[in-house]
């Protein structure tokens, strides 16, 4: 993983490359709905990156390759975004970095 000088991006990128930490995350914030269909156990986490150069001192991304117990493969995308407010309509680029993935 190339050197990472953003602290917070920091802290969330050593935190999820942990498996068991990634999934302990999962299992508490996705709905138990979600979470039964997940096999956890088998989560990976991707290198690729969907984040623009001009929003990576803002914003951390990471996705994760979770299997589905029925066997079907899928993504799961997490966007940190380091702000000191609280934001409750997104901003445009986070719905285009979504429509890219």
């Amino acid at each position: 993983m190339t050197e990472v000088n953003n602290p917070h991006d920091r802290l969330i990128r050593e935190t999820f490359q942990d498996k068991k930490e990634a999934a302990i995350f999962f299992k508490n914030t996705l709905s138990s709905e979600v979470v039964k269909l997940l096999d956890l156990e088998k989560l990976e986490l991707s290198e690729s990156s969907f984040i623009s150069e001009e929003l990576k001192q803002e914003q951390t991304n990471l996705l994760f390759q979770i299997p589905l117990k029925s066997g079907n493969k899928t993504n799961v995308y997490l966007l940190f975004e380091h702000k000191s407010y609280l934001e409750l309509v997104p901003k445009p680029q986070d719905v285009g970095t979504h429509t890219k993935i």
